[in-house]
């Protein structure tokens, strides 16, 4: 038995999702590149609240709130992370009031 036969049989591009690559992007702090591959991943997977929450966190960082906010709330709705989004529409809120926008 080949011991690497299985490994033929999978589909790599899978292993790789584009939300693990939006996330790894956000980590690396490239904010407008992760915008652009969280929306795939949303539009790939509508309901990965994970996604939907990241898509918020790049949004914020790059100034977007409008988006952010939006992004969080989708995020809220699909079972992402509580706490964190809570946490992110408030700081949301914080810069909004502070800029008045």
């Amino acid at each position: 038995m080949d011991v690497f036969q299985p490994a033929a049989n999978v589909d790599y591009e899978e292993l790789l999702t584009w939300a693990d690559v939006g996330d790894t992007l956000l980590n690396r702090q490239l904010y407008h590149e992760a915008v652009t591959v969280l929306n795939e991943a949303v539009r790939r997977r509508p309901t990965d609240g994970q996604s939907w929450f990241a898509l918020g966190q790049a949004y914020f960082n790059i100034g977007k709130l409008t988006e952010a906010r939006a992004a969080l709330c989708l995020a809220r709705f699909n079972d992402g992370p509580p706490s964190r989004i809570r946490f992110y529409l408030e700081r949301v809120r914080d810069v909004e009031e502070s800029t008045g926008a």
